[in-house]
């Protein structure tokens, strides 16, 4: 047993509660206005107390997001039509800091976008594409449009549309995505291979200006004999980038791919506490990550603990949920008819 992992079975089971039937937290919870978002975050810290010992409650916040950047998000969670002064009075308006956040749940105000999210969440990424792209052009609020962007460049790269997948991705690098959307983009986290159309797509974009696209393609990219090398030099710039300090961990993350067997027993307790330094929001792919390759060197039981540790932390974003349910020998979840 890792103990990082062993100290953490409060929180994550904590958590797999809350997400165990979609927006379970929010059901539970007097019901709320269609509008308001759900969001769910980490208390701040204490100060002066060292409490990291003690599993770190999840609390959940519904309101109005009146601004989310990628270091903070500002919520109004006041009673809807609300006069400033009673919101001043009832102390409504709570910032929290973005690398807190756990998940959030957007209230949409339009057809289009509840469409597509239920198609993504659905697993029909193809169908979703269409509706979240008209969703965007509805013009939300610019951190609802970066979510929108976020999950069309997964559900893209899900239905084999590698290059727009890309350019969505540069789209949301352009606009600086809060913390938390970086959990949305298709790293390939695991040591089986991408296809060669998206390796063909990766290639092109190596160098693109975006760090996001160029993590992405890397991770596409590593598992091909001919782009290995081009791949890891990449990545291990990436991973010294201190202008995008989370990217620079995520791209460390993926190198763990190519860590020989011998290896990776030993290195292991090493990736923990990289994970455990990691805001929860971008923990699953690297769980999954350090499960793969925990597998590979023949440790199953500790490989599944990991696999089963994503899969209850990560309900969302879909595709890497599945992957860790999978690995941990789940049911993958019934799609929608």
């Amino acid at each position: 047993m890792i103990a990082t992992f062993a100290e953490r079975k409060a929180t994550i089971l904590a958590l797999a509660m809350l997400f165990a039937s979609g927006s379970a937290l929010a059901q539970s919870t007097p019901a709320e206005p269609p509008a308001r978002t759900q969001i769910w975050h980490q208390p701040p810290p204490r100060p002066g107390s060292d409490s990291s010992w003690l599993p770190q409650p999840i609390l959940h916040t519904a309101g109005e997001v009146l601004e989310f950047t990628p270091e903070s998000l500002r919520v109004d969670s006041g009673e809807p039509g609300a006069s400033e002064a009673e919101r001043r009075r009832e102390d409504s308006l709570e910032l929290i800091a973005s690398e807190r956040v756990v998940w959030i749940e957007p209230g949409w105000t339009t057809t289009s976008a509840r469409q597509g999210m239920e198609a993504f969440e659905a697993g029909r990424y193809g169908e979703s594409i269409p509706l979240l792209l008209e969703a965007v052009r509805d013009r939300p609020p610019v951190w609802q449009q970066q979510w929108l962007t976020g999950h069309m460049a997964l559900a893209a790269a899900e239905a084999g549309r590698y290059p727009a997948a890309l350019e969505l991705i540069a789209q949301l690098s352009r606009s600086r995505p809060p913390t938390p959307m970086l959990c949305l983009l298709p790293i390939r986290w695991t040591a089986r291979a991408a296809d060669a159309s998206a390796v063909a797509a990766a290639r092109s974009q190596l160098d693109a200006a975006e760090p996001e696209v160029r993590l992405v393609a890397a991770s596409w990219m590593l598992g091909s004999t001919g782009d290995r090398t081009a791949a890891e030099r990449t990545l291990r710039e990436l991973s010294s980038d201190d202008a995008h300090p989370w990217l620079a961990r995520l791209a460390d993350c993926v190198l763990w791919r190519r860590t020989a067997v011998p290896q990776i027993e030993a290195a292991a307790a090493g990736w923990l506490k990289k994970i455990d330094q990691l805001p929860i929001s971008l923990q699953g792919g690297p769980l999954l990550c350090a499960a793969d390759r925990l597998a590979a060197a023949g440790q199953g039981e500790r490989a599944r603990e990991l696999a089963l540790a994503a899969a209850l932390l990560h309900r969302h974003p879909r595709p890497i949920a599945e992957e860790a349910r999978a690995a941990a020998q789940l049911p993958s979840r019934s799609p929608s008819p």
